[in-house]
């Protein structure tokens, strides 16, 4: 992923706080891991996770900001196969 996105990523990686990917270079990548990966995104709400989605007066009188999510993540999405949102990791925890 690194070199597709020339910076360096850890798990830890934020992808709109770290990264910069809003609008459609999130959608791109979300569509090209999708692909990649064969991850059911049926959940998956990109309005939830870019600007757009979040309107100036719900960013400055709310508070709201886009969601976000990490590298170690979507490790865990494709451990799983579909999408999830990273507050109900409890929902999806692997068991061995």
């Amino acid at each position: 992923m690194s070199e597709r996105l020339l910076i360096n990523v850890t798990n830890k990686t934020v992808f709109f706080n770290d990264l910069g990917l809003d609008g459609i270079d999130l959608e791109t990548f979300i569509l090209e891991f999708m692909e990649e990966f064969k991850i059911d995104f049926s959940l998956f709400n990109l309005e939830e996770y870019t600007l757009e989605g979040v309107n100036l007066y719900q960013i400055w009188f709310k508070g709201r900001k886009p969601k976000t999510f990490n590298v170690n993540h979507l490790e865990k999405v494709i451990a799983v196969g579909k999408w999830y949102d990273p507050s109900e990791i409890e929902k999806y925890i692997l068991t061995e």
